[in-house]
C-alpha cells in the first residue's frame, strides 16, 4: 500500500506541478499588492493604451523593488516566486466629468523570504 501511495504522489507530481511544491525549509512566503490608477480621456485609444502599459511598466518596477524593501526590513533572503498584473478601464459613469475614463492596473506579487533572526 505504501508503494502504490507513494507512486500516486509522484505520478500527481508530475502531472500537476503545483501538488509538488513546497515551503522551502526556514522560508516564509509573503504576498503584496500594488495598485494604481490613471485618468485619461476616454476617446484617447492611444492615450489608454500608453497609460495601460505605462501601468504595468510600474508595477513591474514595484515588484521588483519589493525584495529590496524586505531585505532592508525584515528578510535575509529574497526571491519573487509569482507576479500576476492586470489592466483595465473603467467609465465612471458618477462623474460629472464623463469624458475622462480610469486606467487602473493592479499587482499581486508572491515571495518567499527567509526571516532575520
Amino acid at each position: 500500500m505504501d508503494r502504490f501511495a507513494l507512486g500516486l504522489g509522484i505520478a500527481i507530481a508530475a502531472v500537476f506541478p503545483a501538488f509538488a511544491q513546497f515551503t522551502p525549509p526556514g522560508t516564509i512566503r509573503i504576498t503584496s499588492n500594488f495598485s494604481m490608477s490613471q485618468s485619461v480621456k476616454a476617446d484617447d485609444v492611444t492615450a489608454i493604451d500608453a497609460a495601460e502599459e505605462q501601468g504595468r511598466k510600474i508595477i513591474y518596477q514595484r515588484a521588483a523593488q519589493e525584495c529590496k524593501l524586505l531585505l532592508d526590513t525584515l528578510a535575509s533572503t529574497c526571491k519573487l516566486e509569482t507576479l500576476n498584473v492586470f489592466a483595465n478601464v473603467q467609465n465612471r459613469s458618477f462623474r460629472a466629468d464623463s469624458s475622462n475614463v480610469d486606467v487602473n492596473t493592479t499587482g499581486n506579487a508572491q515571495y518567499w523570504v527567509t526571516p532575520r533572526n
